[in-house]
């Protein structure tokens, strides 16, 4: 193989880290080729002992065709010392020499210093300080829905990627955003000494924070319908062709500004198209809400011995962390439904761990134990069949009986909500249901789920 690809996770002015990291890849034979917006390519060649030297030139960008006229005859000069050009992105150039002490390109370590600071705010400060705000947000965003439903965010694989992305991105940005500061300051304080400071790389950091991005986003992906991969992938396509289409215009020689534009359109375009077009997909592929007939585990023809089939309504998430299922049957006038009025509601929690069914059972007693406005009486568990059972009052809705119930099992925490005084009966078809459910039983809920996603 005489073609190697490495990801390299340097800051566009970490010039010390890539000069060591070229330095140490020539050492083992292996020679920078080319630079591309994700991976340096390389090839191998003869072990060598090379000096590498990074320079800008702040009026390239990644879109032009060739090089132009003032960095043809730069590259001239630079020739003149032995340093021939590498590789280039944009406005970074990276020259090689095989002398043993060759003479420095930059000579003006205040004037390099400021054309580094002329590039950051297009090129470091203006993203990563969006990625902080970005990320602030979603963690705030997430904690405060965490706030007032912590059993919703807990099954939802999306809220868990966001809030964990916003976690991990969050630090990451901002300590990306003080390294450049401080060291811009205390650059231009070594240049009035007329010395360059090296800078310190910190890959290592970046290289945990995309890993760990990487597998939040494997396990979203594995816990979701495919379904809502959709605007996911959508955005992925778009970049796609948009990096196809930079170099495709470039090959063909086309103009910067004309390739730069066109990039741009195709980018915008299909996101746009993406977002667009979402609403011409079928219900449960926007909003995870599925309608069926006679396919929720437990429903009224159990309950209550109706000859009519129900006509549900579910939800599900699923996450890493739990599964969460709300089914709604609506009231049956003999010809026709009444979706105002609920025949029948419960809401099965799973949790996948056992901390989290503790927690799960906390968070559920603390929803209707507040005294203020809900609270919950025990009763006895034993006609339920499960661990422990609780009635529950709405303190604001005394003008008729409410029959709210908190259902906790060996696996499964159960919301249970009737229109009607249940009876021990009811109470015994309710525990068939759900007590001593195994892995196949727990999965039941899951592959019904998705049944119906993909009908």
């Amino acid at each position: 193989m005489n073609t190697k690809w490495r990801w390299e996770s340097f800051s566009f002015y970490d010039r010390s880290g890539i000069v060591r990291r070229l330095e140490a890849m020539a050492a083992q034979g292996w020679m920078l080729e080319d630079i591309t917006p994700v991976v340096w390519k390389y090839r191998r060649c003869p072990p060598r002992r090379l000096r590498f030297a990074v320079t800008y030139y702040p009026k390239a960008t990644i879109y032009d065709p060739a090089p132009s006229q003032e960095q043809e005859f730069f590259y001239e000069l630079c020739a003149h010392d032995g340093w021939e050009l590498a590789a280039s992105s944009g406005e970074m150039q990276i020259f090689c020499n095989d002398y043993p002490a060759p003479t420095p390109i930059e000579t003006d370590p205040a004037l390099e210093v400021e054309t580094i600071h002329k590039l950051a705010w297009r090129r470091l400060l203006l993203p990563w300080g969006l990625l902080l705000i970005v990320s602030l947000c979603a963690v705030i965003k997430t904690g405060f829905s965490f706030w007032n439903a912590p059993l919703d965010i807990l099954a939802s694989g999306g809220s868990l990627t966001a809030f964990c992305a916003g976690l991990l991105c969050l630090p990451l940005s901002a300590a990306e955003l003080w390294r450049y500061l401080n060291w811009e300051s205390q650059a231009r304080q070594a240049a009035q000494r007329g010395v360059f400071l090296e800078t310190k790389s910190r890959w290592r950091l970046q290289a945990f924070v995309l890993l760990a991005l990487l597998a939040c986003l494997i396990s979203w992906m594995l816990t979701s319908p495919p379904s809502e991969w959709y605007l996911v992938l959508g955005v992925l396509l778009a970049v796609l062709l948009a990096a196809v289409l930079r170099v495709f215009m470039k090959w063909r020689g086309v103009d910067a500004e004309m390739s730069q534009g066109a990039v741009y359109s195709v980018l915008m375009g299909t996101v746009w198209l993406v977002v667009t077009f979402s609403p011409l997909l079928p219900l449960e592929r926007q909003t995870g809400v599925w309608e069926w007939e006679q396919n929720a585990p437990l429903s009224t023809v159990e309950m209550m011995g109706h000859e009519e089939g129900p006509r549900f309504f579910c939800q599900g998430q699923k996450s890493v962390l739990m599964e969460r299922f709300r089914y709604t049957e609506p009231a049956f006038y003999g010809e026709y439904y009444s979706f105002s009025v609920k025949e029948l509601s419960y809401t099965v929690n799973i949790p996948r761990f056992a901390p989290l069914y503790e927690f799960g059972r906390i968070v559920l007693l603390w929803e209707w134990g507040d005294g203020v406005r809900k609270h919950s009486e025990s009763m006895d568990p034993g006609p339920w069949g499960a661990k422990e059972a609780y009635q529950c009052f709405d303190l604001y809705e005394r003008e008729y009986v409410q029959y709210h119930y908190l259902l906790f099992y060996d696996q499964v925490l159960v919301e249970l909500d009737l229109r009607r005084e249940v009876t021990p009966e009811q109470m015994a078809v309710v525990a068939a249901c759900f007590q001593d459910l195994d892995l196949e039983q727990k999965a039941l809920f899951g592959k019904t789920f998705g049944e119906e996603a993909e009908r």
